[in-house]
């Protein structure tokens, strides 16, 4: 084998150990990023309709005033730009729920799905 031969396959096994490390830690790396050397945000979620909730566990203030709901909620932990872009889609009237395990399963059946009703 040349010394031509040599450099080009270091080269290539260069290239697939990079590929490696950024398909196997992306997901890790952008947690890191994102969660712990940023900016980490603890809420609670409402766990009958999924929206955040006005919760201080200190002084014992849970409410949903979507559901009007006082006693079921989820800790999640999201990035603060996260939590900030919630509440943006919220000022222009959208929603969006945040669907943690409990959510998906109440009472350990499933919840029911909506259905779109069609007109024949």
């Amino acid at each position: 084998m040349t010394l031509e031969g040599n450099i080009q396959t270091s080269e290539v096994e260069t290239e697939m150990e990079r590929d490696c490390v950024a398909s196997h830690g992306i997901a890790e790396f952008t947690k890191e990023r994102f969660m712990e050397c940023s900016d980490g945000f603890n809420c609670w979620v409402c766990k009958q309709c999924g929206l955040i909730a006005i919760a201080n566990p200190k002084e014992g203030i849970w409410t949903c005033k979507n559901c009007d709901n006082h006693s079921e909620f989820s800790s999640v932990q999201i990035p603060y730009a996260s939590k900030l872009f919630l509440q943006e889609l919220e000022s222009m009237c959208l929603s969006s729920r945040l669907i943690t395990s409990s959510i998906l399963t109440k009472g350990g059946k499933p919840l029911p799905t909506i259905q779109e009703e069609h007109d024949s």
